[in-house]
């Protein structure tokens, strides 16, 4: 496996795919920083039995996009395990539980982040527009030009390819 023929043979694809996932959150600049950790992943860690090269490339080059977005979270909106605490008390059984819960509940997060693969980019704009920002379903429909009710369908039918997503990974039942 010549690691530089690889890159130069499906370069093109690979910039193109890590500018679209990290375009839906503004950090498509990235892209030459997420395929170039990519490549050097795959040099420092070389598969065997792979097949379709550009395919496991891909999916290489999406996985250090996603970790790039989830690191730009954590530093935008601070560490996700924060624990409110007061010097006074004693950590019990409480903090132990709420630890618990935020390491679920962080977890869970990154499965659900993942799963946001299996949408198109429709239904990956309107539940993060919808979930996240909040926004009314038919301030969506207006900028989408749909109707309302062709919101609601898409939203359902996005939130449905999740949880089925989450289901076969074993995250829910």
């Amino acid at each position: 496996m010549d690691i530089g023929a690889l890159y130069l043979r499906h370069r093109d694809t690979l910039h193109r795919v890590a500018a679209s996932v990290l375009r839906e959150v503004g950090l498509q600049d990235e892209k030459d920083d997420v395929v170039g950790e990519a490549m050097l992943s795959v040099a420092a860690n070389p598969p065997t039995g792979v097949h379709n090269w550009e395919a496991f490339l891909v999916r290489v080059v999406k996985n250090k996009a996603y970790d790039r977005i989830r690191a730009a979270d954590v530093r935008h909106f601070g560490r996700t395990l924060d624990m409110d605490h007061d010097d006074q008390t004693d950590p019990g059984e409480d903090a132990i539980g709420d630890v618990d819960e935020k390491v679920d509940a962080a977890r869970a997060g990154a499965h659900l982040w993942d799963s946001m693969a299996v949408l198109d980019e429709r239904e990956r704009y309107i539940v993060r527009e919808h979930i996240q920002n909040q926004r009314p379903q038919g301030e969506l429909a207006e900028e989408l030009g749909v109707s309302r009710p062709r919101v609601n369908q898409i939203l359902k039918q996005a939130l449905q390819k999740l949880n089925d997503d989450l289901v076969r990974k074993g995250v829910t039942r």
